[in-house]
């Protein structure tokens, strides 16, 4: 996104420069959002298919799901986080993110002190702190974006959002709905955790896709064009 960016805001295309922001965000969260919500849902299970074996057993499964799960929490503002900054870099502006970025390490230390150590979520705490601190960083470089002018969600990402969500929602509460008749099979042998495993992916993928489809919330032809571009 950076180039064109930086071309925009030489040309003093404001207005391109804003629309490139919005495609790029709707990009970014159509690939995280369900990506989030599915390390969230199925922790344990791909925890269990991948590495339960040997000295890492049910427990380790058990103590590590969560602390996956939190970090998942963090995955999109930790990619929107290298889309907004783009928006200063192309402005000739490093201070500002640089700055964002030691507050945020600063939330990160404290959040990691309150709720891995004071309130005793310990590793899962530290795995909070991560993500909180992710979307203070996020949430900070688009609030000043917003305040100088250089970014607001256009009428296509106010429609387009929150479908999204909504799809990214329908997933993970149909996910959640067939880990019950997969829970003998996702803790049996080896073989039938990864084929149960399997299975859950390739519900969530098309699970995905159909309500995004259906809601409107995807262009696929267009991802499909932004995407060989990205390749290219």
């Amino acid at each position: 996104m950076l180039p064109s960016l930086s071309r925009q805001v030489r040309s003093a295309d404001e207005a391109g420069a804003i629309a490139t922001q919005n495609r790029g965000i709707e990009l970014a969260l159509l690939l995280t959002l369900p990506a989030a919500m599915a390390l969230a849902v199925l922790a344990q299970p791909i925890l269990a298919a991948l590495f339960e074996r040997g000295a890492f057993g049910a427990r380790e499964t058990a103590a590590t799901a969560p602390a996956l799960a939190a970090y998942a929490a963090g995955l999109p503002a930790f990619v929107l986080v290298k889309l907004l900054a783009a928006g200063f870099f192309a402005r000739q502006d490093t201070r500002t993110p640089v700055l964002l970025a030691i507050l945020s390490l600063a939330v990160n230390g404290a959040a990691m002190g309150i709720l891995g150590f004071l309130l005793g979520f310990a590793h899962v705490g530290v795995a909070m702190a991560t993500s909180i601190a992710g979307w203070v960083n996020a949430l900070g470089l688009w609030i000043i974006l917003h305040r100088r002018g250089h970014f607001s969600f256009d009428a296509r990402s106010r429609r387009v959002l929150p479908r999204l969500i909504g799809a990214t929602i329908g997933m993970g509460v149909l996910l959640a709905v067939l880990l019950v008749p997969l829970e003998a099979a996702l803790a049996g042998r080896a073989t039938e955790r990864l084929l149960a495993l399997a299975a859950l992916v390739a519900a969530g993928l098309a699970s995905f896709a159909a309500f995004a489809f259906l809601s409107g919330a995807a262009d696929w032809q267009e991802v499909a064009r932004r995407l060989r571009r990205r390749a290219a």
